[in-house]
């Protein structure tokens, strides 16, 4: 009973490990996966960057994080 608990729990490992890989790999730059999810991301600190004055200091540090976000690979 002991190995066939290792056993499936040691398929349900590599099933989740299948999984991450597949999701990492649809994750590249030039997919359509990663396209939205940087939109969105963008969207978002967008939205945040209207709450602050233009000069002030979350303004600067949204406006790098939007720059990092639109520079990574």
């Amino acid at each position: 009973m002991h190995l066939h608990y290792l056993r499936s729990w040691c398929r349900r490992l590599y099933r989740c490990y299948r999984r991450l890989l597949i999701y990492l790999g649809s994750l590249r730059k030039e997919s359509t996966q990663f396209a939205k999810t940087e939109k969105q991301s963008l969207k978002k600190l967008e939205s945040s960057l209207k709450l602050y004055a233009p000069d002030s200091a979350p303004a600067l540090a949204i406006k790098a994080t939007m720059e990092n976000t639109m520079r990574r690979d």
